[in-house]
């Protein structure tokens, strides 16, 4: 596949939302590739409506879906702080698409806020997503709705990928790019699936992650992990050999990375005991997220 030319979009927010011209790339000549949803939503006050997923590829019809948006102030740059509810609206064709919904924005324990938009979109096309913030009307951000998609998508079986383990890396070095390394790479992804429990796996790297969210995310999720032992957690990296080449946008990609086709980190995976996916949490999530995510499978 074409050389991706930007896994760190997504990581990158803050360079997305004050208008970044290029984006920075993964690495790997098989890599896929896509652009940002980076659409301006209006000037009112000076903000911005931000997709922080990607506006191709990633949203398929008839599953349920999570979108994080972000909402920037007048310097282009998120907001650190929101106030809520937001209202949503989704149009297809000019025509309205369901009730408005309400978010909350979320950023417990980590450092920027978001807005997880759940919907589900029951037919293919572009929709556009509008936001009202604070009684000001921000203009649409435009999603692709698909019929097929090459990531994992909800409700589908989680590949099983023999993902690098302290016993045996894969050819993936380092395993972890936490100093310490975090306690999450005993076992590997395929092996996990054959134990039959519940399972997060989170794809991650805190060392060359452009933005400030993989290393916080990771964090939350060792302490979540402590009060949920039954439930197995996995970190994968998505880079097979960052310290061995000049630029991470010649590195290669790590064996679930490969499996799976994610452009993007972070993302965490909520598996149930069986295999099947149960949730996606893409691109940023904050404590209380990852706590409904460990509840749903415990």
């Amino acid at each position: 596949m074409e050389q991706l030319s930007r896994r760190r979009f997504i990581t990158s927010s803050a360079a997305l939302a004050a208008g970044a011209a290029g984006l920075a790339g993964c690495g790997g000549s098989d890599s896929i590739s896509g652009t940002a949803a980076t659409t301006e939503s209006g000037t009112a006050n000076g903000r911005q409506l931000i997709a922080n997923f990607p506006q191709e590829g990633f949203v398929g019809v008839g599953e349920a879906t999570r979108l994080p948006f972000l909402i920037t102030g007048a310097d282009g740059a998120p907001l650190d702080v929101l106030s809520g509810p937001v209202t949503f609206r989704v149009s297809l064709d000019g025509r309205s698409v369901g009730a408005p919904i309400d978010v909350m924005p979320h950023a417990e324990g980590i450092p920027k806020a978001f807005l997880p938009l759940r919907t589900t979109f029951a037919e293919v096309g572009y929709h556009d997503i509008a936001a009202t913030y604070e009684g000001a009307e921000l203009e649409p951000v435009t999603v692709n709705v698909q019929e097929d998609l090459v990531i994992p998508r909800v409700g589908t079986k989680l590949s099983p990928v023999a993902t690098p383990t302290t016993s045996d890396p894969a050819g993936v070095s380092p395993i972890c790019t936490r100093s310490p390394f975090c306690p999450f790479h005993d076992v590997s992804v395929d092996t996990s699936l054959v134990e039959q429990r519940p399972l997060l796996v989170l794809l991650s790297t805190p060392q060359f992650c452009s933005s400030a969210i993989c290393g916080p995310v990771l964090e939350l999720l060792i302490t979540a992990s402590g009060q949920h032992p039954d439930v197995r957690v996995i970190h994968v990296e998505p880079y097979a050999d960052p310290n061995d080449v000049p630029s991470i946008s010649l590195a290669k990609l790590s064996p679930f990375v490969s499996a799976t086709k994610f452009p993007y980190e972070p993302t965490l995976l909520v598996v149930s005991a069986d295999g099947t996916i149960l949730d996606r949490l893409d691109t940023v999530f904050d404590a209380k997220e990852l706590d409904a995510a460990f509840s749903s499978v415990a």
